[in-house]
């Protein structure tokens, strides 16, 4: 038996977002480690705590959809 059309649609739009998350994740992180390699700390800090910020976020949106 097949899941319904619907479901598919849903799993797919979830990926694609949790995707987007890692990738801004990762994109902070960068920026994160090049602030403090240039001796930029506000720099460094902002991007640490915008970091933190999305890994919050994808590990709520985790805890949302898991049944």
């Amino acid at each position: 038996m097949r899941p319904a059309r619907s479901q598919n649609n849903r799993s797919g739009g979830i990926l694609v977002y949790l995707l987007v998350l890692v990738s801004l994740q990762i994109f902070l992180m960068v920026v994160a480690v090049e602030g403090v390699l240039a001796h930029e700390p506000g720099l460094a800090t902002a991007a640490a705590i915008l970091s933190l910020l999305v890994a919050a976020m994808a590990f709520g949106f985790r805890w949302f959809i898991s049944d």
